[in-house]
């Protein structure tokens, strides 16, 4: 059975026909020998012929140079040298003279009594109950607790005043702290809990 030549198949049959003929032509129609393998040889340009140099097939083969140039290094170039200058000369860094001491005062100053601050109080005030125009202070020194009226003695150092809305005032019982008040401020019993 027979198999179709393709379209493909075609085309390469005409490509190798073309090639053949104009191979055929453009020889001239001298490629064309005939038995014996000597037709044409007359006809050759000898000057087309390559000369080989038989001196240079002679020659000493050339010794590898591992300091030569080489094709597969990259060049390196030196590295510059650091220019070295002299470290800096220190500057000599001058202190001030140190002030002169103070003159001793000729004249002695007159000094006044050392004022001594009225003691602080070192109970807490708890706050105060009764009638408006008759109030009752609440002290508390560590277990102890005290009450007073206006003009009463606390613990022999401190006089009830008057009252605050959220205190008491103190003065002093010694004549030294004669008109100095104190202002004693109330216990915050939600703090005093924490």
């Amino acid at each position: 059975m027979r198999r179709k030549i393709t379209s493909r198949e075609w085309g390469m049959i005409a490509f190798l026909a073309a090639v053949g003929l104009f191979a055929i032509f453009s020889r001239g129609g001298r490629g064309t020998a005939s038995g014996d393998g000597t037709a044409g040889l007359e006809e050759l340009d000898v000057s087309l012929t390559p000369v080989v140099d038989m001196a240079a097939l002679n020659a000493q083969p050339v010794t590898y140079d591992p300091e030569g140039r080489s094709l597969f290094k990259y060049y390196e170039p030196p590295r510059p040298q650091p220019v070295r200058t002299p470290p800096p000369r220190p500057t000599e860094v001058r202190k001030p003279p140190p002030p002169p001491p103070p003159q001793p005062d000729r004249e002695p100053r007159e000094r006044g009594p050392a004022t001594i601050p009225p003691p602080k109080p070192n109970f807490t005030y708890l706050g105060f109950f009764g009638p408006k125009d008759n109030k009752i202070a609440v002290f508390e020194d560590k277990d102890d607790i005290m009450l007073a009226q206006t003009g009463d003695v606390v613990w022999d150092k401190f006089i009830v005043l008057d009252f605050k809305y959220e205190g008491v005032v103190l003065g002093f019982t010694e004549k030294r702290f004669a008109g100095q008040t104190t202002e004693l401020p109330q216990l915050n019993i939600a703090k005093k809990g924490r």
